[in-house]
């Protein structure tokens, strides 16, 4: 082994053993940089405003609103992925417009949407009976081809 080898693996060793100071002022002060469930969360919960605590201002905290737990979530728990997940915006069966957008011209037309998704989501999108296609989910009800 190198010299060199060997100092990054004292520096990976190091960099492990020690905790950050925001680790350690989180430790510290009992607080945790993720929002926090308010209360006990069943599973498929659409979250509130009031179902979410932040004692550090979060600029994700607001955003969270209207995403739906995964899971039971427990009153003080961190409210992050996998636990929570955006809403679908799109769900499977349902119609859809499915727009396509180039330079100027916009086509949309009608199909039917065969899985779920959120917003950036690809989903798997039946025209007709003879064509189907993948989109990226734009808004409700509304996919676009790339």
């Amino acid at each position: 082994m190198t010299a060199h080898a060997i100092g990054l693996c004292w520096l990976l060793l190091l960099a492990t053993a020690v905790p950050s100071a925001h680790a350690q002022a989180s430790a510290a002060t009992g607080t945790s940089a993720a929002p926090q469930a308010t209360r006990d969360l069943g599973r498929g919960h659409v979250l509130a405003a009031s179902d979410i605590r932040a004692d550090a201002p979060d600029p994700q905290g607001p955003q969270l609103v209207g995403w739906i737990t995964r899971r039971v979530v427990r009153a003080g728990e961190p409210l992050r992925a996998p636990a929570i997940a955006p809403a679908p915006l799109v769900r499977a069966g349902t119609p859809v417009t499915v727009q396509f957008v180039t330079a100027g011209l916009t086509v949309a037309r009608e199909g039917t949407a065969l899985t779920t998704g959120a917003f950036g989501d690809r989903v798997h999108i039946r025209l007709d009976e003879h064509r189907s296609l993948d989109g990226v989910v734009a808004g409700p009800s509304m996919v676009r081809i790339p």
